[in-house]
């Protein structure tokens, strides 16, 4: 509480005002907390941002991803979340996420294997803007099939940004139809098989061509821009896709 004093000297009236200095700022729970209690989160790093809160992890154990979302929850944490996920050794599943499905807007995934199972992964992801899948040849270089159920659920996603270039992939059919918000795609790959899936992708791609951009900012990262490009050929047993007799409907 603040006390006046009326002081007088040399003929002239002072007023003293004496109190407590102003109350402090309250500290930020969430940065506070989250970034000074890693306890349990082996691998992961942490970053806040002023707009979105960046999570960075080995992805060696899935334990720590959910602990460190938990705690981003436990902690009243509101800020976007951008999470990136390297190698990650466990399957990919709609409960890996509980708890921040709606604040999840930025996911990458490095260094997948082409087996992994990724089925319905991202299901239920309404706040998910950018998606990056970057996969790895396995030792048996099996084939990396996208298939529908892969983006089942993603129908606000924006950007998608696919790295295939170690792996053979085959298109199945309405792969793409799920998302219907895309407005930048990034597919990069060199070993794509022909057929009826890869033409269909084309059809789908060369239909929304008024609709796609060719750059699109990150909306949270500054001086972020994503490059928007997906020049496939497909081969199959070294023939390019203008030397099959593939019949599609």
């Amino acid at each position: 509480m603040a006390v006046s004093t009326l002081v007088f000297l040399g003929g002239l009236f002072f007023i003293t005002i004496f109190g407590s200095s102003a109350s402090p700022v309250p500290m930020d729970n969430c940065r506070y907390n989250l970034i000074g209690n890693m306890e349990g989160t082996r691998g992961c790093e942490v970053v806040h941002h002023d707009a979105y809160i960046a999570i960075y992890c080995d992805g060696k154990l899935s334990s720590s991803v959910r602990k460190i979302l938990a705690k981003y929850t436990q902690y009243g944490c509101r800020q976007p979340i951008y999470l990136r996920l390297e190698h990650p050794r466990f399957p990919i599943t709609p409960a890996l996420f509980h708890g921040v499905q709606s604040r999840l807007y930025r996911l990458e995934l490095w260094s997948l294997q082409s087996d992994i199972k990724l089925a319905q992964a991202f299901r239920g992801l309404p706040a998910l803007e950018t998606l990056t899948l970057q996969f790895n040849k396995t030792p048996r270089n099996q084939t990396l099939v996208l298939r529908q159920d892969l983006f089942g659920g993603l129908e606000a996603l924006q950007l998608l940004r696919l790295y295939t270039e170690a792996v053979p992939v085959r298109l199945a059919s309405g792969a793409f139809e799920p998302l219907r918000g895309l407005r930048c795609l990034y597919f990069s790959g060199e070993n794509v098989e022909c057929g009826c899936g890869f033409d269909e992708f084309t059809r789908w791609k060369a239909g929304r061509e008024g609709r796609m951009l060719g750059e699109m900012p990150d909306r949270y990262i500054p001086g972020t821009v994503n490059q928007c490009s997906s020049t496939l050929q497909c081969r199959i047993k070294g023939k390019s896709s203008a030397q099959r007799n593939d019949e599609c409907p």
